[in-house]
Formats: C-alpha cells, sequence, structure tokens
C-alpha cells in the first residue's frame, strides 16, 4: 500500500463486530484513502459494490461524477481523503440504520484525527447529521450550508452523488 495511506490502514478492524453489518459485508471495516494531512475530506454514506470489490471509497458510478465535480471546483481527488461514515456496506446499498452508524462512529472520528481537514464535505443526510452532531437535520434543509463541525472543521453540506444519479435535475 501507497506510503500516504499507512496511517489509515492502521485504524481499521476486520474484526470488528460492533453492528449486524459484517455479517453481509465482503470487506469489514473500509476505511478510507487520501493524503495524510488533507485539507480536505469528503464523507459520504457508506461503501457500495463497487468499492468493496476494489477496497477504495467512491469508486462506483457515485466516485465518478464525485472526482468530476471535484475537478470541476480546482480539486484533484488525490489531494482530499475519502472516507464513509459506515465502514462496511448495507445489504442492498441500504442507508444505513443509526446504529450502524455509531458502531463506526470511533473509525471516523480516528480517521478525521489523523487526516486534520479544514474543510469536510459531508455527502447526504447521515453524513451530516454525524458530523454536526444534529440526528434531526436534513440534507434538503442545508444543502450548500457551511456547518461547524469536528475537531474545528468546517462542514460543507450537499447531497450524495449516488442521489444526484439516481434524480438527476435537468
Amino acid at each position: 500500500m501507497n506510503n500516504r495511506y499507512w496511517a489509515f490502514e492502521s485504524i481499521r478492524n476486520p474484526s470488528c463486530r460492533k453492528c449486524r453489518l459484517y455479517r453481509t459485508a465482503q470487506v469489514v471495516c473500509l476505511v478510507g484513502v487520501g493524503p495524510r494531512n488533507a485539507k480536505g475530506m469528503v464523507i459520504g454514506e457508506a461503501p457500495g459494490y463497487r468499492e468493496e470489490e476494489l477496497r477504495k471509497p467512491f469508486a462506483g458510478k457515485s466516485g465518478k461524477l464525485l472526482d468530476r465535480v471535484l475537478l470541476d471546483v480546482g480539486l484533484n481527488r488525490k489531494d482530499v481523503f475519502v472516507t464513509n461514515v459506515v465502514c462496511c456496506r448495507p445489504p442492498n446499498n441500504r442507508t444505513p440504520e443509526p446504529d450502524e452508524i455509531s458502531a463506526c462512529n470511533e473509525y471516523l472520528m480516528k480517521q478525521i484525527e489523523a487526516v486534520g481537514p479544514k474543510y469536510i464535505l459531508a455527502l447526504g443526510t447521515p453524513a451530516v447529521q454525524t458530523l454536526t452532531g444534529k440526528k434531526a437535520i436534513k440534507i434538503s434543509k442545508v444543502q450548500d450550508s457551511v456547518l461547524p463541525g469536528p475537531n474545528g472543521s468546517q462542514v460543507v453540506t450537499s447531497y450524495h452523488p449516488a442521489y444526484i444519479l439516481r434524480k438527476p435535475v435537468y
């Protein structure tokens, strides 16, 4: 594995049994990838089929859309850290349940602490709720907002690329 990712693999716990997702996941506790001291971090919901297969967050169609959007705003994916709120793929790519999110929170916070990003792009309601600590918040109400996040970071909110792919606006 590339040296710039070593610290994050050390956070991974392939023996994790904190929630039921380990029973159906092909890869247990898939953590993020990116530079160790990235100024920006992208956090989605959970790994999908392609992410499990490649052992890399945002490796499928959502990842391709994310890459295009990052380039549109002058960022290269290689310069940001990318991860998910939940480390194991939920069955049928369903939205992670609150207890599953809670079970993975330790791994997410360790990644945030290790990277120390100034900005976090939170993709979707689960990411926004987890990063702000506000369980009643919905992405539809805070889209494109900047909110205070963990460790002094600023959380920029947006819809998840998978949502955009399912419900494109023309």
